[in-house]
């Protein structure tokens, strides 16, 4: 699974929507920042720091695609 490029969108195609705020690699480590896409201009909007790992598990269970 390749890596998100920071503003992407994913979606589950059922209202799920999760914007790819950042992408960090640091020595082989990649942590993402993320965000619901509703809220991406909302500064004080909560996002999630997760590991490319934690994103590609997530992203197989809700079954998220690159927003077209």
């Amino acid at each position: 699974m390749n890596t998100p490029i920071s503003g992407q969108i994913f979606t589950d195609g059922n209202g799920t929507r999760i914007r790819i705020e950042s992408v960090n690699t640091i020595n082989g480590f990649t942590l993402l920042e993320t965000v619901d896409a509703a809220n991406a201009n909302d500064m004080s909007a909560c996002g999630d720091e997760l590991t490319l790992d934690e994103w590609h598990t997530i992203s197989a269970q809700l079954n998220l695609h690159l927003e077209e």
